[in-house]
């Protein structure tokens, strides 16, 4: 567990909104961070990968030099699924930027398993109906992780802005407007099995990346509802095909192929997630929760009922 500060000049002026984002070392995770740190928020971010995370903070700084001096990105290195790595993670950004705005889980597959393999050992030639023990560990670690996310902000946002526990007796007495949760699940869960098994085979760890990803869309519903009444918005997208490091075997071999599924005929880039992410983030968002936004070009209309009576005659 590590923590560390690109930029260290003081804040001038108007206070910047504070980011934290979780799952900062893949491909839509690195273009988040450009977009938002493009837009002048101080930026705070997590992955298990220490060296990725420092050099990430390092490539953004430079790449940006026009950029108001007081704008900040830290990276704060540890597993989100132990509560006190997550716990650790709210408490320093707020040590480093003395709030949080907008939180963002980008979960991802871990870079250690629960067996000390690399998700790697898990790449399997074809999807499988099924989890091994240790798959389910990737699995049942990316939701952890985003959940306890969650949990410690929402505590410290509620304890933050009014002085008091978060308990059934106060909690219709808060109110906070600008507050903003997204989760970065996946489409899978809307499209039928051959669709499935076409876009994920070129992905680490089929079966538990992408039933994790998909397992956000529940949890980030129930939260919405639960959040609600205090006005902290909690929102998901669904990225379909993107064009990062997972799909490197679709970009280099059989890329045309797989655009043919897409209504759109194309795999789309991380900056497309990047910004839908950023207007979530936003006040302009400032009425939507719960929702699940698709950015797949259309792959989620191919098949808006997964459950049709076709498949359970087959089964």
């Amino acid at each position: 567990m590590a923590s560390a500060t690109s930029k260290d000049s003081s804040n001038n002026g108007k206070r910047k909104k504070v980011l934290l984002l979780t799952g900062a070392c893949n491909g839509i995770g690195k273009a988040i961070v450009k977009e938002f740190y493009k837009s002048d928020y101080n930026i705070m971010i997590n992955d298990v990968q220490s060296d990725e995370l420092k050099k990430i903070a390092e490539i953004t700084s430079k790449m940006f030099p026009n950029n108001s001096n007081d704008t900040k990105i830290a990276y704060f290195f540890g597993d989100i699924s132990q509560q006190e790595i997550s716990r650790s993670l709210i408490e320093e950004t707020v040590k480093k930027f003395g709030s949080i705005d907008i939180l963002i889980n980008n979960i991802s597959t871990p870079g250690i398993s629960v067996i000390g393999k690399t998700t790697s050992n898990y790449i399997e030639p074809e999807s499988t109906n099924y989890f091994t023990l240790e798959e389910y560990g990737i699995s049942d670690r990316n939701l952890k992780g985003a959940y306890l996310c969650i949990k410690e902000v929402v505590q410290y946002i509620i304890n933050n802005n009014n002085k008091m526990n978060f308990d059934e007796k106060n909690i219709k007495d808060i109110k906070i407007k600008t507050f903003s949760i997204i989760n970065i699940s996946r489409p899978f869960d809307s499209i039928p099995d051959d669709m499935l098994y076409q876009g994920t085979i070129s992905q680490s760890g089929v079966d538990p990346f992408t039933s994790s990803r998909s397992g956000i869309k529940t949890l980030t519903k129930t939260i919405a509802l639960q959040l609600a009444n205090i006005g902290i918005r909690v929102n998901a997208i669904a990225p379909g095909i993107i064009s990062t490091d997972i799909h490197k075997d679709a970009k280099e071999g059989n890329q045309k192929d797989i655009s043919k599924i897409i209504p759109f005929n194309r795999i789309g880039t991380p900056e497309e997630i990047a910004h839908v992410a950023l207007f979530l983030s936003t006040n302009n968002a400032s009425y939507i929760t719960g929702t699940l936004i698709y950015v797949d070009g259309g792959l989620n209309l191919l098949h808006p009922n997964y459950f049709l009576e076709s498949h359970l005659e087959k089964d």
